[in-house]
């Protein structure tokens, strides 16, 4: 039926047989159902006097009142209250998940990004996790992920604004029953120096120069040092080398991030003593 439904079979015996209501959630209404099983028309049953059909609808109604009393303690709107969001940048670039637990119906969520307090234009594909939870009382662990390429990032202030709430009726107005969180991230591109890095060197000694990383921009950012021929030389922020005068030492060094944004190059050419 695309809906919720809850069937209760009433045990109360009569001439009609046991009585099968079947109850259906929609948004903020309840659809009541009730069939006659195994049960002979009404339009034969010519036989019942008074007293035996009131005692009938007394019991149909007595059970049906039970079955909603207890659907309606099952099925009760649990606001969002407990929202958590993480964030995490990749090679391929940034995921957003938030989850709730304890809510009910199951979570919807709104995510808006904005940089440098401008917000970007992305269709995001939001994807849900809703685990009912056992017990007597329907409850769901909701989960709502996003995932935002590296091609549509760029360096500066991200502000991600998230809201979460039961999906109740399915319209804007669901989200007086949320809870909302922003999470800030800064992107930038990286940048180094050189630190203790003699300017002036004796031949045939062992020197050793430093690529600081300045500005990470993002976490996990790497160095390396080339030659003048652009050879990778050492895995290392720290260059190791022997003064040669029949070499002169032209080194560059320079940085990337997770992202793979690159920072500006510093070359090392000391004076040979």
């Amino acid at each position: 039926l695309g809906q919720n439904c809850l069937c209760v079979r009433s045990t109360t015996g009569s001439v009609l047989g046991p009585v099968l209501f079947t109850m259906c959630t929609r948004p903020n209404s309840l659809l009541l159902r009730s069939h006659a099983v195994e049960s002979q028309s009404f339009a034969d049953d010519t036989q019942l006097d008074n007293h035996t059909h009131t005692s009938i609808v007394d019991s149909t109604i007595r059970a049906l009142r039970e079955s909603i009393d207890d659907f309606k303690t099952r099925m009760t709107l649990k606001k969002v209250s407990n929202l958590k969001c993480i964030k995490m940048l990749s090679a391929d670039g940034l995921s957003l998940s938030c989850s709730s637990w304890r809510v009910y119906p199951e979570a919807k969520c709104d995510y808006y990004v904005s940089i440098n307090g401008r917000k970007m234009d992305l269709k995001l594909i939001t994807t849900y996790s809703n685990v009912e939870l056992p017990g007597l009382y329907i409850y769901f662990n909701s989960t709502c992920s996003v995932f935002i390429s590296k091609l549509n990032l760029s360096p500066g202030a991200y502000t991600i604004n998230v809201t979460m709430y039961p999906n109740v009726t399915g319209t804007t107005s669901d989200i007086s029953y949320g809870q909302h969180t922003s999470l800030s991230l800064k992107l930038e591109h990286p940048s180094v120096i050189l630190r203790d890095c003699p300017e002036y060197v004796e031949d045939k000694t062992e020197i050793q120069c430093e690529c600081y990383l300045n500005d990470a921009g993002t976490s996990n950012s790497s160095t390396k040092w080339t030659d003048a021929y652009g050879n990778r030389l050492t895995e290392s922020s720290v260059l190791t080398f022997t003064a040669n005068k029949l070499i002169p030492p032209d080194y560059h060094c320079k940085s990337s991030n997770l992202l793979g944004w690159e920072s500006n190059s510093v070359s090392y050419r000391p004076t040979l003593l």
